[in-house]
């Protein structure tokens, strides 16, 4: 037997080889003097099924190679269930392990936002329940990284309980902003300091 075994395969129509994928089973056949009299051969092609898969399986690798690079996770909740998926990028920027159970990393999760900023997430969340969409940014202490900053937007999907969005760290953005309205700040008091 064999599963999803690549063989080349020639179509008569054409003349050309192309390799197709086939789940099969072989068995010998006997007479009644128990002497081999054939082999029966049972193939299944799955080759649109596996050329199927194998693009999916490559443009979810691109996926997640864009979130990395973009430091962005996606999250689905369940609203019927009170259940979170987040994705594994995700769960690098939250420094949770995907194998802890839900109330785990939900709990891990509120202890590390930043305590000034709970009482705007905790409302904003609240309200995407009644609205079905949500936006906000706010920041999380991670355990090895330090302060970062999230900016999260999400809606509800058509016909379901369900949202889905994605967070995206822009905390080097807002470094980079501050850092610009700093110099602008010391920039202005010179040229006041100095009448120009």
């Amino acid at each position: 037997s064999g599963r999803e075994v690549k063989i080349p395969f020639t179509q008569f129509e054409t003349g050309q080889t192309r390799d197709r994928y086939f789940d099969f089973v072989c068995q010998p056949m006997f007479d009644a003097s128990i002497i081999l009299d054939g082999i029966f051969i049972h193939a299944v092609d799955l080759t649109d099924r596996v050329e199927s898969r194998r693009a999916l399986e490559a443009s979810q690798d691109r996926l997640r190679l864009a979130h990395e690079a973009a430091l962005m996770g996606t999250w689905e909740w369940d609203g019927v269930s009170n259940t979170r998926t987040l994705s594994p990028e995700l769960h690098r920027m939250f420094g949770t392990d995907p194998n802890w159970d839900g109330e785990t990393i939900n709990r891990v999760w509120v202890a590390r936002v930043h305590p000034a900023d709970w009482p705007r997430v905790s409302e904003v969340l609240a309200e995407s329940v009644e609205s079905g969409a949500t936006e906000l940014e706010y920041r999380y202490v991670h355990p090895e990284r330090g302060q970062r900053v999230f900016y999260t937007k999400g809606r509800g999907m058509t016909g379901s309980a369900q949202l889905v969005g994605v967070v995206l760290d822009v905390t080097e953005t807002k470094t980079a902003a501050r850092e610009v309205r700093e110099q602008r700040d010391r920039f202005e008091f010179a040229a006041d300091a100095a009448n120009i």
